[in-house]
């Protein structure tokens, strides 16, 4: 068996605006700072096209005198009015990604979710870091050794070469109009458009898309509350996602869940499927590099 070395072990401690990432569940957080106070916790979301901030934590850093009420840029979001703030400082781990501009909403659900393993102490979740600060600094996020490093400096290492050299399969993006990350693959017999959602634990497909697909599938006790359209109260199946790829890298009998629930934006072709939560990008060693509109995925050695 072919041994695997993981090209950011060998630039570890050299880019100094690596930040190490902590795992909860199937999530990802980052340290984040505004206006210079305490960091807190904050969800990495490749699903939320806009950053956000806990409404009680804006609050607390004052940051709503004069706040501007316009609607949330989200489509997928139910249209109500939020509060669009402007942070003078945002940093991620010790990089400045200079001012942001974020909703403020209340994230409390956050903290129900889990704490890292072995966590002692306070885990304060109160934001989340949406596709427009990953845009803005071409973020590369790498699932095996848990670091996000936002304005990449040129590396050789992270090359689409360097990486097929690891053993790692390179599967383009596109990033939509509503800042969604998009990615063409297939399930069952038929192509289909995927978003990447890293702010979804597991990945979820459509229950018409299932159902086209005559793919196996039985219900379970879960049920899905969500803001999504259409999404209210969804019953849960369990799905053998036969034939599923991503790009030319097959994921066949993968096991997902699917629901019945639209998107107002995921209108197009060839049909939108659903979403690629982080599930699959632990179990594939994801690498994503959203300046090159790349997702890199490998077998496990």
């Amino acid at each position: 068996m072919a041994l695997f070395h993981h090209p950011l072990l060998s630039i570890a401690g050299v880019q100094k605006n690596s930040t190490t990432l902590v795992r909860a569940g199937n999530f990802l957080f980052a340290p984040v700072s505004i206006n210079h106070a305490a960091p807190t916790w904050w969800l990495l979301d490749t699903g939320a096209p806009s950053s956000e901030v806990d409404l009680e934590a804006a609050k607390a850093l004052r940051l709503l005198r004069g706040p501007e009420s316009e609607r949330d840029p989200g489509n997928d979001i139910n249209p109500r009015n939020k509060l669009v703030i402007q942070a003078g400082s945002l940093e991620v781990g010790s990089f400045s990604t200079g001012g942001a501009r974020l909703t403020a909403k209340s994230l409390s659900e956050l903290n129900h979710g889990s704490l890292p393993a072995g966590w002692s102490g306070d885990f304060n979740r109160n934001g989340m870091i949406g596709m427009d600060i990953l845009l803005r600094q071409n973020a590369i996020v790498d699932w095996v050794s848990q670091q996000i490093i936002l304005a990449p400096t040129v590396d050789p290492a992270r090359t689409r070469a360097a990486y097929e050299r690891e053993g790692f399969t390179y599967i383009p993006l596109s990033v939509t109009p509503e800042n969604h990350l998009e990615v063409i693959g297939r399930v069952g017999n038929s192509e289909y458009r995927f978003y990447i959602d890293t702010g979804n634990p597991k990945t979820l497909l459509k229950q018409s898309v299932v159902d086209a697909e005559k793919l196996p599938s039985e219900i379970t006790q879960a049920e899905v509350h969500s803001p999504l359209h259409h999404f209210e109260n969804a019953r849960v199946y369990s799905v053998t996602a036969k034939g599923l790829q991503l790009g030319s890298f097959d994921l066949g009998g993968y096991k997902v869940r699917s629901a019945s629930f639209e998107l107002s934006d995921s209108e197009g072709e060839p049909p939108w499927a659903g979403l690629i939560g982080a599930d699959i990008l632990w179990s594939y060693d994801a690498v994503l590099d959203v300046g090159k509109r790349a997702l890199y995925l490998r077998t496990k050695p």
